[in-house]
């Protein structure tokens, strides 16, 4: 990606901003759509497994904090 001597940078434009901005909305509201229709048990273990992997983040980004 880099030559010698070069520096290249991504300059994003206005049209890159809508397109990834409209992509994050339709991702949204793909998954709002979703979870109504899972069932209670489903919601449950998504929940369960959101919540650990914050736990861990939260505990990895303490220790890294640390050193």
């Amino acid at each position: 990606m880099f030559g010698e001597g070069q520096n290249c940078y991504y300059h994003i434009s206005f049209h890159d901003v809508i397109v990834c901005m409209a992509s994050v909305f339709a991702l949204i509201a793909i998954y709002y759509f979703i979870m109504k229709i899972l069932p209670g048990f489903v919601k449950k273990l998504i929940y369960r497994i959101s919540d650990d992997i914050t736990e861990v983040y939260f505990i990895h980004w303490i220790f890294a904090s640390s050193i």
